[in-house]
Parts: C-alpha cells; sequence; structure tokens
C-alpha cells in the first residue's frame, strides 16, 4: 500500500488539493491502487490551528517514507493576519 502526504497549505493549494483528492480517490476506486491518505498542515492553515506554520504533527508524517502532494508556496506575506510571524524562529525556514 502507498501512502501520500496531503499539504494543501494556503490559498489556492486547498482548491487545487481538492480536486486533485478527486482523482485519486476515483484512481484508489477504480483501479485498486490502494493509496493511504495521510492528511497534515502547513503554513499559514496550520499556524491559525496550532500556532506554529510546520506543527510537529506534520514534521512526524513527513518523516516517514512517503510520496508528497503539496501546492504550498508557503507566502503568508499576502495574507495580513500572518505578517507579523516571525519566520526566524520557526522550524519553517529549516524546510527551505
Amino acid at each position: 500500500m502507498s501512502k501520500v502526504l496531503i499539504l494543501p497549505g494556503d490559498g489556492i493549494g486547498q482548491e487545487i488539493v481538492e480536486q486533485a483528492l478527486k482523482v485519486i480517490n476515483f484512481l484508489n476506486e477504480n483501479n485498486e491502487l490502494n493509496m493511504a491518505l495521510v492528511h497534515g498542515l502547513i503554513g499559514g492553515t496550520a499556524y491559525d490551528d496550532t500556532g506554529s506554520p510546520l506543527p510537529q504533527a506534520t514534521l512526524d508524517a513527513a518523516a516517514t517514507p512517503l510520496p508528497n502532494l503539496s501546492t504550498n508556496s508557503i507566502s503568508p506575506l499576502t495574507v495580513t493576519s500572518w505578517t507579523e510571524m516571525d519566520y526566524g524562529k520557526t522550524q519553517l525556514c529549516q524546510t527551505r
């Protein structure tokens, strides 16, 4: 069984991943691909929910060898509620 880490991120990434999931689900159902989907948070959405743009749960999920479906470019500067976030002190910088 393949596992895929789903990280929709922010903005349009959520819409793109939603459509990609329709394709993955169709392929799973009609071609017996048996892909297990593991969902995670990243970026501004993760910050709103957990206080971190890259929560430990996402790091843990990413540490397991899985394919990754992510559209997140992590550019929260366009969203005013995230402009004050200090990225220099987060684990997010370690991923770049």
